[in-house]
Protein backbone atom coordinates (compact mmCIF):
# COMPACT_ATOMS: atom_id res chain seq x y z
CA UNK A 1 0.00 0.00 0.00
CA UNK A 2 1.27 3.43 -0.76
CA UNK A 3 1.85 6.05 1.88
CA UNK A 4 -1.06 7.99 3.05
CA UNK A 5 -1.10 11.60 1.44
CA UNK A 6 -0.71 14.18 3.88
CA UNK A 7 -3.73 16.42 4.58
CA UNK A 8 -3.60 20.11 2.71
CA UNK A 9 -5.12 23.31 5.18
CA UNK A 10 -5.06 26.98 4.69
CA UNK A 11 -4.78 29.14 7.66
CA UNK A 12 -6.16 32.37 7.30
CA UNK A 13 -5.54 35.42 9.41
CA UNK A 14 -6.60 38.82 10.51
CA UNK A 15 -4.12 41.49 9.68
CA UNK A 16 -3.07 42.63 12.31
CA UNK A 17 -0.43 41.25 15.29
CA UNK A 18 -2.80 39.67 17.90
CA UNK A 19 -4.48 37.72 15.83
CA UNK A 20 -1.35 36.21 13.10
CA UNK A 21 0.16 35.15 16.37
CA UNK A 22 -1.87 32.57 17.91
CA UNK A 23 -2.71 31.26 14.25
CA UNK A 24 0.97 31.09 13.12
CA UNK A 25 1.04 28.81 16.40
CA UNK A 26 -1.60 26.87 15.52
CA UNK A 27 -0.04 26.56 12.15
CA UNK A 28 3.16 25.08 13.84
CA UNK A 29 1.06 22.72 15.68
CA UNK A 30 -0.31 21.75 12.48
CA UNK A 31 3.19 21.01 10.41
CA UNK A 32 4.22 19.04 14.12
CA UNK A 33 1.66 16.27 12.81
CA UNK A 34 3.12 15.96 9.38
CA UNK A 35 0.24 18.30 7.63
CA UNK A 36 0.99 20.57 4.22
CA UNK A 37 0.15 23.94 5.98
CA UNK A 38 -0.20 27.10 3.71
CA UNK A 39 -0.06 30.28 5.67
CA UNK A 40 -2.22 33.24 3.58
CA UNK A 41 -1.61 36.58 4.75
CA UNK A 42 -3.14 39.92 3.31
CA UNK A 43 -1.54 41.57 0.35
CA UNK A 44 -1.23 44.85 2.04
CA UNK A 45 0.59 42.96 4.81
CA UNK A 46 2.57 40.35 2.97
CA UNK A 47 5.85 41.79 2.13
CA UNK A 48 6.18 43.17 5.80
CA UNK A 49 5.45 40.04 7.02
CA UNK A 50 8.34 37.98 5.27
CA UNK A 51 10.63 40.56 6.36
CA UNK A 52 9.77 40.35 9.86
CA UNK A 53 9.24 36.11 9.25
CA UNK A 54 13.13 36.11 8.19
CA UNK A 55 14.30 37.87 11.42
CA UNK A 56 11.77 35.96 13.33
CA UNK A 57 13.03 32.41 11.90
CA UNK A 58 9.44 31.96 11.03
CA UNK A 59 10.78 31.29 7.06
CA UNK A 60 12.75 28.07 9.16
CA UNK A 61 9.21 26.49 8.91
CA UNK A 62 8.69 24.48 6.07
CA UNK A 63 5.76 27.08 5.78
CA UNK A 64 4.27 28.70 2.91
CA UNK A 65 3.25 32.00 2.69
CA UNK A 66 0.78 33.07 0.13
CA UNK A 67 -0.65 36.48 -0.39
CA UNK A 68 -4.47 37.03 -0.51
CA UNK A 69 -5.33 40.34 -2.41
CA UNK A 70 -7.22 43.03 -0.20
CA UNK A 71 -7.61 45.63 -2.80
CA UNK A 72 -4.72 47.86 -0.73
CA UNK A 73 -1.37 49.42 -0.87
CA UNK A 74 1.22 47.96 1.78
CA UNK A 75 1.27 51.40 3.64
CA UNK A 76 -2.46 51.22 3.89
CA UNK A 77 -2.97 52.12 7.38
CA UNK A 78 -4.07 49.24 9.25
CA UNK A 79 -6.32 51.59 11.99
CA UNK A 80 -8.55 51.86 8.97
CA UNK A 81 -12.40 50.90 10.59
CA UNK A 82 -14.57 52.64 7.65
CA UNK A 83 -17.26 51.03 6.63
CA UNK A 84 -15.57 51.30 3.37
CA UNK A 85 -12.71 49.98 3.75
CA UNK A 86 -14.18 46.70 5.54
CA UNK A 87 -16.50 46.58 2.24
CA UNK A 88 -13.62 46.64 -0.42
CA UNK A 89 -11.70 44.14 1.78
CA UNK A 90 -14.29 41.18 1.75
CA UNK A 91 -14.85 41.67 -1.90
CA UNK A 92 -10.99 41.20 -2.77
CA UNK A 93 -10.52 38.76 -0.22
CA UNK A 94 -13.20 36.36 -1.19
CA UNK A 95 -12.80 36.56 -4.94
CA UNK A 96 -9.04 35.98 -4.32
CA UNK A 97 -9.75 33.21 -1.81
CA UNK A 98 -12.30 31.20 -4.34
CA UNK A 99 -8.99 32.01 -7.11
CA UNK A 100 -6.38 30.47 -5.02
CA UNK A 101 -8.88 27.51 -4.06
CA UNK A 102 -9.47 26.46 -7.62
CA UNK A 103 -5.58 26.82 -8.76
CA UNK A 104 -4.90 24.29 -6.26
CA UNK A 105 -4.01 20.17 -7.08
CA UNK A 106 -4.86 18.81 -4.96
CA UNK A 107 -7.08 20.49 -3.35
CA UNK A 108 -7.03 22.10 0.53
CA UNK A 109 -8.69 19.89 2.64
CA UNK A 110 -9.79 22.49 5.18
CA UNK A 111 -9.49 25.88 5.41
CA UNK A 112 -8.62 27.36 9.26
CA UNK A 113 -9.82 31.06 9.06
CA UNK A 114 -10.05 33.91 11.35
CA UNK A 115 -13.37 34.25 13.09
CA UNK A 116 -13.22 38.19 12.17
CA UNK A 117 -13.48 36.76 8.44
CA UNK A 118 -17.02 34.54 8.48
CA UNK A 119 -17.32 35.65 4.89
CA UNK A 120 -14.96 32.77 4.37
CA UNK A 121 -16.91 30.25 4.92
CA UNK A 122 -19.69 31.11 2.03
CA UNK A 123 -16.19 30.51 0.09
CA UNK A 124 -15.59 27.03 1.25
CA UNK A 125 -19.11 26.53 0.40
CA UNK A 126 -18.31 26.92 -3.41
CA UNK A 127 -15.89 24.35 -3.20
CA UNK A 128 -17.36 21.10 -2.28
CA UNK A 129 -14.76 18.85 0.16
CA UNK A 130 -13.50 22.30 1.53
CA UNK A 131 -13.69 22.07 5.26
CA UNK A 132 -14.57 25.28 7.31
CA UNK A 133 -12.86 26.12 10.94
CA UNK A 134 -13.26 29.61 11.85
CA UNK A 135 -10.92 30.52 14.82
CA UNK A 136 -11.51 32.61 18.05
CA UNK A 137 -8.41 34.12 19.43
CA UNK A 138 -10.87 34.86 22.41
CA UNK A 139 -12.22 32.99 25.06
CA UNK A 140 -15.81 30.82 24.94
CA UNK A 141 -17.08 33.29 28.19
CA UNK A 142 -16.09 35.86 25.67
CA UNK A 143 -17.96 33.78 22.51
CA UNK A 144 -20.95 33.38 24.55
CA UNK A 145 -21.41 36.57 26.06
CA UNK A 146 -21.48 38.34 22.88
CA UNK A 147 -23.89 35.67 20.86
CA UNK A 148 -26.16 36.13 24.00
CA UNK A 149 -26.33 39.89 23.26
CA UNK A 150 -26.46 39.60 19.84
CA UNK A 151 -29.62 36.96 20.75
CA UNK A 152 -31.21 39.93 22.60
CA UNK A 153 -31.30 38.29 26.04
CA UNK A 154 -30.10 41.07 27.68
CA UNK A 155 -29.52 44.88 26.98
CA UNK A 156 -29.64 46.28 30.49
CA UNK A 157 -26.87 46.83 32.40
CA UNK A 158 -27.95 48.45 35.51
CA UNK A 159 -28.48 45.50 37.37
CA UNK A 160 -26.57 41.78 37.23
CA UNK A 161 -26.45 40.36 33.88
CA UNK A 162 -27.16 36.69 34.93
CA UNK A 163 -26.37 34.52 31.66
CA UNK A 164 -26.19 30.23 31.74
CA UNK A 165 -22.97 28.76 33.02
CA UNK A 166 -21.29 31.85 33.81
CA UNK A 167 -21.44 33.52 37.53
CA UNK A 168 -23.28 37.14 37.75
CA UNK A 169 -21.76 39.84 35.72
CA UNK A 170 -21.04 43.54 36.47
CA UNK A 171 -21.46 46.57 33.67
CA UNK A 172 -18.43 46.57 33.76
CA UNK A 173 -17.17 42.95 33.52
CA UNK A 174 -18.20 42.61 29.99
CA UNK A 175 -16.93 43.96 26.71
CA UNK A 176 -17.05 47.90 26.19
CA UNK A 177 -19.08 47.29 22.85
CA UNK A 178 -22.02 46.04 24.33
CA UNK A 179 -22.77 48.95 26.35
CA UNK A 180 -21.39 51.25 23.88
CA UNK A 181 -21.67 49.85 20.20
CA UNK A 182 -21.96 53.41 19.07
CA UNK A 183 -18.49 53.88 20.62
CA UNK A 184 -16.73 52.73 16.97
CA UNK A 185 -20.01 51.26 15.12
CA UNK A 186 -17.75 49.36 12.19
CA UNK A 187 -15.46 47.49 14.90
CA UNK A 188 -18.92 46.65 17.08
CA UNK A 189 -20.09 45.72 13.54
CA UNK A 190 -17.04 43.42 12.59
CA UNK A 191 -16.64 41.78 16.09
CA UNK A 192 -20.54 40.95 15.79
CA UNK A 193 -20.02 39.59 12.14
CA UNK A 194 -17.82 36.44 13.99
CA UNK A 195 -21.25 34.56 15.34
CA UNK A 196 -23.31 35.32 12.13
CA UNK A 197 -22.90 31.74 10.71
CA UNK A 198 -21.50 29.97 13.87
CA UNK A 199 -24.81 27.32 13.10
CA UNK A 200 -22.81 26.51 9.53
CA UNK A 201 -19.42 26.00 10.24
CA UNK A 202 -17.59 22.55 10.30
CA UNK A 203 -15.14 23.34 13.15
CA UNK A 204 -15.59 25.71 15.67
CA UNK A 205 -12.04 26.23 17.24
CA UNK A 206 -11.03 28.42 20.60
CA UNK A 207 -7.95 29.63 21.35
CA UNK A 208 -8.45 28.27 24.93
CA UNK A 209 -8.50 25.40 27.33
CA UNK A 210 -11.17 23.15 29.20
CA UNK A 211 -9.99 23.84 32.58
CA UNK A 212 -9.98 27.76 32.15
CA UNK A 213 -13.97 27.87 31.86
CA UNK A 214 -16.01 24.56 32.51
CA UNK A 215 -19.38 25.13 32.50
CA UNK A 216 -19.24 27.77 29.93
CA UNK A 217 -17.45 25.64 27.20
CA UNK A 218 -20.11 22.75 27.80
CA UNK A 219 -22.87 24.77 26.97
CA UNK A 220 -21.08 25.89 24.30
CA UNK A 221 -20.14 22.41 23.65
CA UNK A 222 -23.88 21.44 23.52
CA UNK A 223 -25.03 23.76 20.36
CA UNK A 224 -21.69 23.85 18.23
CA UNK A 225 -18.81 21.83 17.53
CA UNK A 226 -16.73 23.17 19.87
CA UNK A 227 -12.55 22.65 20.43
CA UNK A 228 -10.37 24.43 22.64
CA UNK A 229 -7.00 23.92 21.06
CA UNK A 230 -4.99 26.77 23.49
CA UNK A 231 -4.01 28.63 24.74
CA UNK A 232 -1.49 29.16 21.62
CA UNK A 233 1.57 30.23 22.78
CA UNK A 234 5.37 29.75 21.76
CA UNK A 235 5.67 25.73 22.95
CA UNK A 236 8.69 26.70 25.34
CA UNK A 237 5.93 27.92 27.65
CA UNK A 238 3.90 25.04 27.85
CA UNK A 239 4.98 21.23 26.57
CA UNK A 240 8.20 22.05 25.04
CA UNK A 241 7.42 19.89 21.86
CA UNK A 242 8.50 22.18 19.36
CA UNK A 243 11.78 22.36 19.51
CA UNK A 244 13.44 25.98 20.07
CA UNK A 245 10.07 27.33 19.71
CA UNK A 246 11.00 30.11 21.79
CA UNK A 247 8.76 33.26 20.09
CA UNK A 248 6.36 33.11 17.54
CA UNK A 249 8.35 34.22 14.88
CA UNK A 250 6.74 37.30 13.33
CA UNK A 251 6.54 40.49 14.71
CA UNK A 252 4.48 43.66 12.56
CA UNK A 253 6.43 46.71 14.56
CA UNK A 254 9.96 47.52 15.51
CA UNK A 255 10.46 45.59 18.94
CA UNK A 256 12.49 47.03 21.24
CA UNK A 257 13.66 43.77 22.56
CA UNK A 258 17.67 44.34 24.11
CA UNK A 259 16.28 47.55 25.48
CA UNK A 260 13.30 45.79 27.23
CA UNK A 261 15.37 43.08 28.64
CA UNK A 262 18.04 45.83 29.81
CA UNK A 263 15.76 47.36 31.83
CA UNK A 264 13.70 44.14 33.13
CA UNK A 265 16.85 42.69 34.33
CA UNK A 266 17.77 45.46 36.61
CA UNK A 267 14.05 45.09 38.63
CA UNK A 268 13.86 42.21 40.94
CA UNK A 269 12.07 39.58 40.13
CA UNK A 270 8.35 39.45 39.95
CA UNK A 271 8.40 42.55 40.71
CA UNK A 272 6.92 44.44 37.29
CA UNK A 273 3.68 44.95 35.93
CA UNK A 274 2.81 44.52 32.24
CA UNK A 275 0.26 46.62 30.50
CA UNK A 276 -0.74 46.30 26.87
CA UNK A 277 -3.82 47.58 24.56
CA UNK A 278 -3.22 45.67 21.93
CA UNK A 279 -1.78 46.66 18.17
CA UNK A 280 -4.84 48.12 17.19
CA UNK A 281 -5.88 50.55 20.02
CA UNK A 282 -4.52 54.30 19.80
CA UNK A 283 -4.54 56.03 23.55
CA UNK A 284 -4.88 59.69 23.99
CA UNK A 285 -2.26 61.22 25.83
CA UNK A 286 -4.07 61.96 29.03
CA UNK A 287 -5.33 58.23 28.98
CA UNK A 288 -1.81 57.41 28.82
CA UNK A 289 -0.81 59.39 31.47
CA UNK A 290 -3.41 58.59 33.27
CA UNK A 291 -2.45 54.75 33.49
CA UNK A 292 1.11 55.55 34.13
CA UNK A 293 0.08 57.81 37.47
CA UNK A 294 -1.77 55.06 38.75
CA UNK A 295 1.20 52.94 38.54
CA UNK A 296 3.93 55.69 39.53
CA UNK A 297 1.12 57.07 42.62
CA UNK A 298 1.03 53.20 43.87
CA UNK A 299 4.54 52.43 43.29
CA UNK A 300 4.48 49.81 41.09
CA UNK A 301 6.83 49.25 37.98
CA UNK A 302 5.30 48.45 35.12
CA UNK A 303 6.92 48.30 31.44
CA UNK A 304 3.33 49.56 28.83
CA UNK A 305 3.02 48.90 25.62
CA UNK A 306 1.39 51.00 23.77
CA UNK A 307 0.88 51.53 19.46
CA UNK A 308 4.00 53.05 18.23
CA UNK A 309 3.94 57.23 17.80
CA UNK A 310 2.39 58.14 21.43
CA UNK A 311 4.13 59.43 24.56
CA UNK A 312 3.89 60.25 27.55
CA UNK A 313 4.75 63.85 29.24
CA UNK A 314 3.51 65.36 32.70
CA UNK A 315 5.04 67.75 34.98
CA UNK A 316 5.95 64.92 37.34
CA UNK A 317 6.87 62.02 35.19
CA UNK A 318 10.19 62.56 33.72
CA UNK A 319 11.40 60.80 30.79
CA UNK A 320 15.42 59.37 31.55
CA UNK A 321 17.38 56.50 29.25
CA UNK A 322 15.70 54.03 31.40
CA UNK A 323 12.17 54.76 31.22
CA UNK A 324 9.79 57.13 33.00
CA UNK A 325 10.68 58.07 36.66
CA UNK A 326 9.20 59.33 39.85
CA UNK A 327 11.98 60.31 42.03
CA UNK A 328 15.25 58.10 41.73
CA UNK A 329 13.97 55.18 40.64
CA UNK A 330 12.83 54.21 37.17
CA UNK A 331 9.01 53.07 37.44
CA UNK A 332 7.72 52.82 34.22
CA UNK A 333 9.25 51.92 31.03
CA UNK A 334 7.04 52.39 27.94
CA UNK A 335 7.18 51.26 24.44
Amino acid sequence: MGEKAKANVLVFSFPIQGHINPLLQFSKRLLSKNVNVTFLTTSSTHNSILRRAITGGATALPLSFVPIDDGFEEDHPSTDTSPDYFAKFQENVSRSLSELISSMDPKPNAVVYDSCLPYVLDVCRKHPGVAAASFFTQSSTVNATYIHFLRGEFKEFQNDVVLPAMPPLKGNDLPVFLYDNNLCRPLFELISSQFVNVDDIDFFLVNSFDELEVEVLQWMKNQWPVKNIGPMIPSMYLDKRLAGDKDYGINLFNAQVNECLDWLDSKPPGSVIYVSFGSLAVLKDDQMIEVAAVFAIMGYRSIEAYRSGRYLSSWWLLRTSSGYTLGAEALQYVV
